[in-house]
């Protein structure tokens, strides 16, 4: 059986498609990734707001079960600031995976999904980035994904702020009625 020598232009062509090839199937792994990343993340942070409200609600309980709220019902405000300080970091690299997402997503739904196609070539968008490594210089990432931003999310923000503000309330309450 002989094989027909191939030219260094069809080699180059055949190299060109099978790592064209790869990197398709390559992407195809970092959006499940990142998929399952997001779940993860979601999953912990959580378990971070039930033990936040379990140790804040159980600090609270204590303090009235000793019989001294007027005296330390104010330190129960530590507890939701603490992890608020937590919930908002793992929100803020949350943002990094859904922000790749979203440049994945625009990156399938334009027409240069279709000349890499025809170019063999996704120069366009670079692979293996789940934590959009590549767009932290860009104003708009820059503009978007901030630790700040993460700590005023509607996921984050309401829940702690309610806690802290609850504990405030309380000792307020102890702290200016001298009979309890």
């Amino acid at each position: 059986m002989s094989s027909k020598p191939i030219s260094k232009q069809q080699g180059n062509k055949i190299a060109k498609e099978k790592a064209f090839e790869f990197q398709l199937q390559t992407l195809t792994l970092e959006m499940g990734y990142i998929e399952r990343a997001i779940s993860r993340i979601d999953q912990i942070t959580q378990t971070t707001k039930y033990w936040a409200i379990l140790i804040w609600t159980g600090s609270i309980s204590l303090i009235f079960s000793q019989g001294t709220p007027k005296q330390f019902i104010i330190f129960t405000l530590v507890v939701p600031l603490m992890f608020l300080f937590v919930d908002a970091r793992w929100r803020y690299w949350l943002g990094h995976f859904s922000y790749r997402q979203i440049k994945i997503s625009e990156f399938v739904n334009s027409e240069k999904l279709q000349i890499a196609f025809k170019t063999h070539n996704l120069s366009e968008l670079i692979i293996l980035d789940p934590l959009g490594i590549s767009y932290r210089d860009t104003l708009e990432f820059k503009k978007k994904k901030t630790f700040i931003r993460a700590i005023r999310s509607t996921e984050v923000w309401p829940l702690y702020t309610g806690m802290i503000l609850i504990s405030i309330i309380l000792w307020a309450f102890f702290y200016f009625n001298p009979t309890l």
